[in-house]
């Protein structure tokens, strides 16, 4: 998808051309899957989606951790680690490294638009591979574990921590996009979040011990800074005491691709073409998302892309920065549930009281 490979072509050229490059995509159909009106692909081209490959990684973390050796051998073969495996995590990576939810969330997180769904779900992998680090079958995930660990107790929680707001009273909390117009804000994913964000902190920086009444208790790193212990404290009591569950607990924690002017297919593309196989001039055709595919194919040389990024696709010119996502030119479809606000609140909590003083060396 030309849009996706805009937000990571400085990492795309970087790899070396020589191998393929595989990635845990969105869509698990290619367009000869598709069935009209059916089952199709949005754009008819895939994509990824950080959020979407941590929750892959989450997923395959479980299952490694849970299998016996020889079911691991099987799955989990050369092809897949040096391959899939490695490619995906090293784009999280890069996501997290680069701060991409800085420059380009719109993109880099298509269906969960929210960067801290992004970082929670990142820091979900970092606490399951930490609690469970001497049952690592493999010494690449243990490589990977540790990678995911530096890059969140780093660059991911130094973003965390740089995006805390306080009100007058000097409560603290977090908040995104949802509610705010025309330099006016509603506060409206506020509480979802404070919630996430703390659950993000909270699972970068603990790890869970069962003890011998099978009661499972949470210790911090040694090494956890002294702010990322206070701003977790502070922000557990503005939810608590503020009774801020009583408020909006609105979210964007899902959404269709596209939702602002910069997630459109503005971008220099090489895969230019209709359904049927007739090409079109990516440059000065008339947008037909439901029946052209606009994409790319292989990486682009630097100083190649450079000079398409200054030509017009679909006679318009490339957004190359985040612009926002709220437009009073488009609007687009999201899923808010009150009820996951409430339920990763609830988890949040339980979490919180299960904090032990000590601290633990991993």
């Amino acid at each position: 998808m030309s849009r996706t490979y805009f937000a990571f072509h400085n990492y795309l050229q970087s790899l070396n051309k020589t191998y393929n490059f595989y990635v845990f995509t969105t869509w698990i159909r290619s367009t000869d899957d598709q069935i009209p009106q059916m089952i199709e692909i949005p754009g008819n081209v895939n994509s990824f989606d950080c959020s979407v490959i941590s929750n892959t990684l989450f997923g395959l973390h479980h299952v490694l951790l849970n299998s016996n050796q020889t079911e691991i051998n099987q799955m989990f073969d050369e092809e897949f680690q040096g391959g899939l495996y490695l490619n995906s995590t090293n784009t999280i990576l890069y996501a997290i490294n680069s701060y991409i939810s800085k420059t380009h969330p719109d993109i880099a997180f298509l269906y969960y638009p929210s960067a801290y769904d992004f970082y929670w779900f990142v820091a979900r992998n970092v606490h399951l591979l930490n609690s469970n680090y001497d049952k690592i079958p493999n010494q690449l995930i243990k490589v990977v574990a540790d990678s995911l660990n530096k890059s969140m107790k780093n660059q991911g929680t130094t973003y965390l921590l740089n995006s805390t707001l306080a009100d007058k009273n000097g409560n603290i909390y977090w908040q995104e996009f949802l509610g705010n117009y025309a330099n006016k804000t509603y506060h409206e994913d506020e509480t979802f979040s404070t919630v996430i964000v703390l659950n993000a902190l909270i699972d970068t920086w603990t790890i869970s011990q069962t003890d011998e009444y099978d009661k499972v208790k949470r210790i911090f790193d040694s090494q956890t800074p002294q702010n990322v212990t206070a701003t977790i404290q502070k922000g557990m009591q503005t939810l608590l005491k503020k009774n801020t569950f009583s408020k909006s607990n609105q979210n964007a924690f899902f959404s269709g691709s596209f939702k602002s002017l910069n997630t459109i297919y503005f971008y220099p593309m090489k895969v230019n073409h209709y359904l049927n196989g007739t090409d079109f001039d990516p440059h000065t055709a008339q947008m037909e998302i439901e029946h052209q595919i606009a994409g790319v194919r292989g990486v682009i040389d630097q100083d190649e892309y450079s000079q398409m990024l200054k030509q017009k696709w679909f006679n318009l010119t490339t957004i190359q920065y985040l612009t926002g996502y709220n437009s009073q030119y488009i609007s687009y479809p999201y899923w808010s549930s009150p009820a996951i606000t409430f339920s990763m609140g609830m988890s949040l909590i339980s979490k919180y009281q299960s904090i032990e003083n000590t601290q633990a060396n991993y």
